[in-house]
C-alpha cells in the first residue's frame, strides 16, 4: 500500500515536471516566433501599397495586431505562472482584472477579423462581382472598430468578477461572490471561443473555395490581370488564415467539452496532474495560428514571398544608406580633427 502511494506520488511529481518544461520550452519557442511572425506581417501588410489599398488586407491587418497583443499578455502570462510559478496576480488586483479583460478582446477579435473577411470574399464572388471592388477601405476600418467597440463591451463583466484567490493567489472567478456569471463564462467561452468560429470558418471557406472554382471557369478564356492573381492570394491566405484558426481551435474544444463533462467525477490527483498536462498542451496549440501564419503564407504564396523580398531590399538599402551616411560623417570629422 505504501509503496503504490510512493509510486502514484513519483508519476505525479514526473507529469508536473514535463508539463512545466513543456510549458516554458514550447510556449517560450511559439511565444518568439510568434512575435517574429506577427510583425512580419504587419509590416508586409503596411509596406505594400496594394495591400494598403484592398479591403480583405484590413480584417489580415487587424487580425495580426489583434495576435500580437495574444501573444504578449495571454501566452507570456500563462508562461510566466504556470511554467515559471511566478505570482504574477498574487499583489495587483487591478493587473488581474486587466489581464482577463483583454484576453477575451484579442483573441475573440482576432477570429471574427478572419471570419469578417472570409465572409466578405464569399459574398463577393457569390454576386460575381469582380475581385477588384473599387470600395473605400473606410467602410472596413469602421467595422473593425465596431468589432473592437463589440467585444470590449462583452468583455466588461470580467473587470467586474475576476479577482484574486487567497488560497492560491491566482486570477479567477470566485464561484461564491459571482452567482450566475460563472456559468456564463465557462458555456460562452465554449460555445463563442471553440466552436462557433470553426463551424462558421469551416463553413465560408467551403463555399468561397467552391465559388473561387466557378470564377475561375467564367474567366479562363480572359487573360488574369496582375491584380487579379493578387486578389486571388489574399483569398489564399484568408483561407490559410481560417485553416489555421480551425485546426488549433479542435484539441481545446475536444477538453472543455470534456472537462465540462467530468466535472463533478471524483478523480485521482495523479488523473489530475494528467488532466492538467493535456490541457496545458491544448492551450498552446491555441497560438499555433498565431505562430505559423506568416511561414505559411511565405511558403503557399508567391507573391506574398515577392512583396516580403521587397520590404527586405527596402529596409536592407535603408540600413546600407544609414550606415554609410554614419561613416562618412565620422571619415569627416577624423578628418577635421587631423592637425594641417
Amino acid at each position: 500500500m505504501t509503496m503504490n502511494i510512493g509510486n502514484n506520488t513519483n508519476n505525479t511529481n514526473c507529469i508536473f515536471i514535463i508539463t512545466q518544461q513543456i510549458i516554458i520550452y514550447c510556449g517560450s519557442f511559439m511565444c518568439l516566433f510568434g512575435n517574429f511572425s506577427c510583425l512580419l506581417l504587419i509590416l508586409t501588410f503596411i509596406h505594400n501599397q496594394f495591400y494598403r489599398q484592398h479591403v480583405s488586407s484590413v480584417y489580415l491587418l487587424a487580425s495580426s495586431i489583434a495576435e500580437l497583443i495574444q501573444l504578449n499578455t495571454v501566452l507570456l502570462s500563462f508562461i510566466l505562472s504556470d511554467g515559471f510559478k511566478y505570482k504574477l496576480f498574487s499583489h495587483s488586483i487591478l493587473f488581474c482584472k486587466l489581464t482577463w479583460y483583454f484576453v477575451p478582446i484579442s483573441a475573440m477579435s482576432s477570429i471574427t477579423f478572419i471570419l469578417t473577411g472570409t465572409i466578405e470574399r464569399f459574398l463577393l464572388l457569390k454576386q460575381h462581382q469582380r475581385f477588384i471592388k473599387k470600395n473605400s477601405s473606410k467602410k472596413h476600418i469602421i467595422i473593425v472598430f465596431c468589432i473592437l467597440l463589440f467585444w470590449s463591451i462583452f468583455a466588461i463583466p470580467n473587470l467586474i468578477y475576476f479577482n484574486i484567490d487567497l488560497k492560491t493567489k491566482k486570477c479567477k472567478i470566485l464561484t461564491l461572490q459571482s452567482g450566475w456569471y460563472p456559468i456564463f463564462f465557462t458555456y460562452s467561452y465554449l460555445f463563442l471561443y471553440c466552436l462557433l468560429p470553426s463551424i462558421l470558418l469551416s463553413i465560408f471557406s467551403l463555399l468561397t473555395i467552391l465559388n473561387l472554382k466557378q470564377y475561375n471557369i467564367q474567366i479562363n478564356y480572359k487573360n488574369k490581370r496582375r491584380l487579379e492573381q493578387l486578389n486571388c492570394d489574399l483569398i489564399k491566405i484568408l483561407l490559410t488564415q481560417s485553416f489555421l484558426i480551425i485546426l488549433s481551435s479542435i484539441p481545446i474544444t475536444v477538453y472543455r467539452s470534456y472537462d465540462y463533462l467530468t466535472r463533478y467525477k471524483i478523480k485521482s490527483r495523479e488523473q489530475l496532474q494528467l488532466e492538467y498536462l493535456i490541457n496545458s498542451i491544448c492551450r498552446l496549440f491555441i497560438f499555433l495560428y498565431s505562430s505559423c501564419d506568416f511561414y505559411l503564407n511565405l511558403y503557399i504564396s508567391k507573391i506574398f514571398r515577392k512583396q516580403f523580398r521587397k520590404l527586405t531590399k527596402h529596409w536592407y538599402l535603408k540600413l546600407f544608406s544609414t550606415w554609410n551616411c554614419m561613416s562618412n560623417c565620422r571619415f569627416s570629422q577624423s578628418i577635421s580633427r587631423c592637425p594641417s
